[in-house]
């Protein structure tokens, strides 16, 4: 495991729903968007509901980066 912090970004799945997702697993979001996530929404809902947020405009950040 590395000692680098985690960094994470604000992405929208094809429904308008915001999530805050490690920016490493990008990648993998959007694989599932191309997948289609309605209908591989049991792999979508498993791998990336934890991360489901509200709009990006109620946040404040510290040190946005």
């Amino acid at each position: 495991m590395s000692n680098e912090e985690v960094r994470y970004k604000f992405v929208q799945d094809d429904d308008c729903g915001w999530y805050l997702i490690p920016a490493a697993l990008h990648a993998r979001f959007i694989q599932h968007l191309e997948y289609g996530e309605n209908d591989h929404w049991a792999a979508f809902n498993n791998r990336f509901e934890e991360y489901r947020c509200d709009y990006p405009g109620n946040f404040t950040f510290v040190d946005p980066q």
